[in-house]
């Protein structure tokens, strides 16, 4: 009897990029841009954050999703590569990596990555439910421009980036809120769209 396992097909790798997006400007259209150009990965999920018993963000999460979602059809029109989740945003599942990781193992059809910066590597064991995250958790580890290169934490399961081209965009989202919160101009720093949710939102004022 032949094996049906054998002619199933290989899981989609997805890599989810999750962040507070408050707001969602160019720097994150760069790296979206950035794990679209890696190889292997097939689709980027951006995960904006939800309302953490543990961490407050200065907007509300239904602020930041929509933030997110405008930043994304902005920038990556009729791109069905780049999806907006509100997993995380909408309390669907717990606030902690470790369940996303949990939630995506489910589906045998995707195998997710998930892409942090290399700023967060040494942290990783402070993590909700750090034991599960190391033993099931996958991650893409994006080295900022200009920084030491990162070594990976003995145990867990981590692959380094590509160097990002043209050096990246750093772009400070506590500056842009200052900017926005001056009324200043930040069209070049922060997509239209997003520029017009926050101003009509009053968001940072």
């Amino acid at each position: 009897m032949n094996d049906p396992l054998s002619t199933a097909p290989s899981p989609e790798t997805i890599a989810i990029f999750g962040g507070a997006f408050d707001p969602f400007h160019l720097g994150h259209a760069a790296v979206i841009e950035h794990l679209l150009g890696t190889p292997g990965i097939s689709r980027v999920i951006v995960m904006p954050s939800g309302d953490r018993p543990d961490k407050r963000e200065l907007s509300p999460a239904q602020h930041r999703l929509a933030l997110a979602t405008l930043g994304v059809a902005e920038c990556f029109p009729a791109n069905a590569r780049v999806v907006v989740s509100d997993l995380h945003a909408s309390g669907k599942v717990g606030y902690g990596t470790v369940d996303l990781v949990l939630h995506y193992q489910k589906d045998p059809r995707v195998r997710a990555v998930f892409a942090i910066g290399q700023e967060l590597v040494r942290d990783l064991p402070l993590w909700k439910d750090s034991d599960i995250l190391r033993q099931k958790g996958e991650f893409l580890v994006l080295q900022r421009p200009g920084a030491e290169p990162v070594q990976a934490l003995p145990g867990w399961k981590m692959t380094l980036a590509k160097p990002f081209a043209n050096g990246g965009v750093l772009i400070s989202s506590t500056a842009v809120r200052e900017r926005l919160a001056r009324g200043e101009k930040s069209s070049q720093f922060v997509p239209h769209s997003v520029v017009k949710y926050c101003l009509e939102k009053k968001l940072y004022t």
